[in-house]
């Protein structure tokens, strides 16, 4: 019986392999195109593609690990909204001092 893996082209595998290795290593697709000089805009295509084969799950509402948080007591906190370049916006209510370590690390991104 056929997998979905042996249904693609040796391309395809090749680019699954990459995809995988970013995951195992959870780092971000874009981090590791750049570690393994390979092209950013190749590697989410192959990303997108495999995801709509369905070789490899993601993309979708229930996949992501995150949730939103509302904090219970705001006195003496702050609200911040950060915009990345990609127009993904985070808003954080934080006390000064963590936003101040919030803040140094987007930075470092």
């Amino acid at each position: 019986m056929k997998t979905k893996h042996d249904k693609l082209t040796e391309k395809q595998r090749a680019w699954l392999k990459h995809i995988e290795a970013a995951r195992e290593q959870n780092i971000p697709l874009s981090r590791y195109a750049k570690e393994n000089k390979l092209s950013l805009i190749s590697l989410y295509g192959w990303n997108k593609t495999l995801k709509s084969k369905g070789v490899i799950g993601g993309g979708k509402a229930r996949d992501n690990p995150f949730v939103r948080a509302v904090p219970q007591h705001t006195s003496g906190m702050h609200t911040a909204t950060i915009s990345f370049a990609n127009h993904t916006q985070v808003e954080v209510t934080v006390d000064p001092s963590s936003l101040m370590n919030l803040l140094s690390m987007v930075k470092a991104l």
